[in-house]
């Protein structure tokens, strides 16, 4: 908390993911107005920003805030225009052309009507889903996840300890996709298992206990995100597969607040087949996601918050069938023996040959989750605009995967402290700050319970004197039987550090937007297991009765912190040929150096020869830093027609990512 308290006071605050709007500006005879001035007014906040046309008539507004706009143009010997309701998505590059009528600066027009921008952000695919489009659906979970899938290219696929992804875009690896909040990274997920797997680079978002978004933003708290799959311009990178933008909600003027609980309850549904067939009571299905969102102005067109807030208390119904020591074993058990085998749920089916039992039971799986934000942003005047969000999510998720009587409980916590500003230096140049802290845990543990008539174990008794019982974890497996074994102790206490700087800049010249940016980011990942391990395996319950195991195994685990150090900079440039026509390009370095660690990391060596491989000397890098990790991009988009209810935009697009 202190860390995050600290970066949150005394970070350069920045702002959110910006949209672009250009186009150009003529009179009715088709002739350029050098000189005139755009100004854009967001509707609901008073945020302003105002540039002049280049002597091609050509304007452009970079790095503003996704939302609407009223846009007025002014020019010496001309009416005033003003165009209400110019609505920008998160990330968009639109295109609106303006005529100016002959007449006086006290004379106005004004266009209500809802303009139709086109996209020029030449090759990109993109799918842009906002708050709107989200209320209007039901969402199972109240996770954004299941609408990333309405993108061409996405398909989803199925979550393991090993590849933790959740969806693969245009047949990329499942880590390999790349999500931001408010324009800094969201891959801040760690695992709550021994092995980091991969999570350790940063390669997956910071999910709930259960893998639901919530705990990056809830549902309510989310303005607009937008997928881009492929196509996209030098600007977006680091990942080769989807960029996910995500876009976080403001206060505006008018207070708003709403307040909601979806629920579902095991009286609203029918009976469970299998508790049914085996005579066995309903277990409880309680699912209660609960919560509500303010937002006002604490300073009129100056100050203004989002408060946000969701619970979830959701109880699983679960049926299982597994096998247990029978009591015929139990009763050969020694004084010694006995207590670990009577952890395990008393059978309540049949016996077989093998010396297991049946136990068959009805249960809950439990899960919770309390996502908390609060965002603040402030106009100082039409030059500077800055923002603040703190976001903290703690979740657990308590299943029976092993013996009944056996519940692990799988901890995640996110905090993520994000500030930025955006300074307009001159109606040419604009630069866009990011600064983020991030920490995310993943905890893991196994207890004993008495479920299903069980003696737990506590692990003192389980485990020898010399060992930390608070630091220790083991597991007690009969072999052969179906979900015949236990753990007992912490597994893991994982912890992600982010820290990442994100800038941009932003000039326009003549018909050239040229834009210039550097990401840095910086993860340290922090292994922390138990110190202690003991495992022991059965051959049968019979060897457990009297004590004869197959296999012991003693392990010490060490904890260790791996840092990785992540810089990309890029310089790209949208040059409008004509006013239908405009071509994007640019190029993206990535230096992704050999991580290094708290302790000695080794690697191996001579490993192209099977035969021959061995391991390095201590200091070697993982691997070779490659210097030459260059991204090429770029884009044509042509507007082969610009007739109301009929604009086509023909798009062409090459890049390396």
């Amino acid at each position: 908390m202190s860390k995050l308290t600290a970066v949150f006071l005394f970070a350069l605050p920045l702002f959110a993911q910006q949209s672009e709007l250009s186009g150009t500006v003529r009179d009715r005879s088709q002739a350029a107005i050098p000189g005139a001035t755009i100004t854009a007014r967001y509707e609901t906040g008073g945020f302003e920003r105002s540039t002049v046309a280049s002597p091609q008539g050509i304007y452009s507004l970079p790095d503003l805030q996704p939302g609407t706009y009223t846009l007025e143009l002014r020019a010496n010997g001309f009416q005033v225009l003003r165009q209400t309701g110019v609505t920008l998505g998160v990330g968009q590059s639109a295109h609106l052309d303006f005529i100016l009528d002959l007449g006086s600066l006290q004379q106005s027009v004004t266009v209500s009507s809802e303009s139709a921008l086109l996209q020029t952000d030449s090759a990109t695919i993109a799918t842009t889903v906002d708050r709107q489009f989200i209320a209007n659906l039901p969402l199972n979970g109240r996770s954004f996840q299941s609408l990333i899938e309405l993108t061409p290219g996405v398909v989803a696929t199925k979550a393991t300890f090993g590849e933790q992804g959740q969806f693969s875009v245009n047949g990329q690896r499942a880590n390999a996709n790349y999500f931001t909040i408010d324009g800094v990274s969201a891959n801040i997920g760690v695992s709550s298992g021994l092995t980091l797997v991969q999570s350790g680079s940063g390669s997956l978002p910071g999910l709930s206990a259960t893998g639901g978004t919530n705990s990056l933003v809830s549902v309510d708290a989310l303005e607009e995100f937008q997928v881009q799959t492929s196509g996209y311009t030098a600007e977006y990178g680091r990942m080769p597969g989807a960029q996910i933008t995500i876009l976080t909600r403001s206060g505006t003027n008018q207070l708003h607040g709403s307040l909601f609980d979806f629920f579902r309850n095991s009286a609203l549904d029918a009976s469970d087949w299998f508790a049914n067939a085996n005579r066995l009571p309903d277990s409880a299905l309680r699912q209660n996601d609960f919560g509500g969102v303010l937002g006002g102005a604490l300073r009129r067109d100056k100050t203004f918050f989002f408060f946000s807030y969701e619970g979830l208390r959701l109880r699983q119904p679960q049926f299982a069938a597994t096998d247990v020591p029978s009591l015929q074993f139990r009763k050969l058990a020694g004084s010694s023996t006995a207590p670990y085998l009577n952890a395990f749920p008393i059978p309540n089916g049949p016996s077989n040959n093998f010396g297991y039992a049946q136990f068959i039971a009805t249960y809950s799986d439990a899960s919770t989750l309390d996502a908390t934000s609060l965002r603040i942003d402030h106009s100082f005047n039409s030059r500077l605009s800055v923002f603040g969000r703190y976001n903290y999510a703690p979740s657990n998720y308590i299943s029976r995967i092993y013996s009944l009587s056996n519940p692990t409980t799988t901890d995640s916590g996110t905090q993520t402290g994000t500030a930025g500003a955006t300074l307009i230096v001159s109606p040419r140049i604009t630069d866009s700050l990011r600064l983020n802290y991030s920490y995310s845990t993943g905890k893991s543990f196994s207890t004993l319970d008495n479920f299903g008539g069980a003696v737990p174990l506590t692990p003192s008794q389980f485990f020898p004197s010399n060992a930390d019982p608070t630091n220790s974890f083991g597991g007690y497996f009969l072999l052969g039987g179906n979900r015949s074994s236990y753990y007992l102790g912490k597994n893991v206490a994982n912890t992600q550090n982010q820290f990442n700087l994100v800038d941009s800049v932003a000039f326009q010249s003549g018909s050239h937007l040229m834009k210039f940016g550097a990401d840095y980011r910086r993860l340290a990942t922090d292994n922390n297991p138990r110190a202690y391990d003991l495992f022991v395996y059965f051959a049968s319950p019979n060897g457990a009765a009297v004590g004869t195991s197959s296999q012991t195994t003693i392990d010490a685990q060490e904890q260790i912190t791996v840092f990785f150090n992540n810089l990309s900079l890029y310089g790209q440039d949208t040059w409008k040929i004509t006013p239908r026509l405009t071509l994007n390009y640019g190029l993206r370095w990535e230096l992704n150096p050999a991580p290094t660690g708290s302790k000695q990391l080794y690697t191996f060596q001579d490993y192209q020869t099977p035969s021959q491989i061995q391991l390095a000397p201590a200091g070697t890098p993982l691997y070779p830093t490659s210097y030459g990790n260059f991204a090429p991009r770029a884009g044509l988009a042509w507007q082969l027609s610009q007739k109301p209810g009929a604009e086509t935009t023909l798009r062409a697009g090459f890049g390396i990512f």
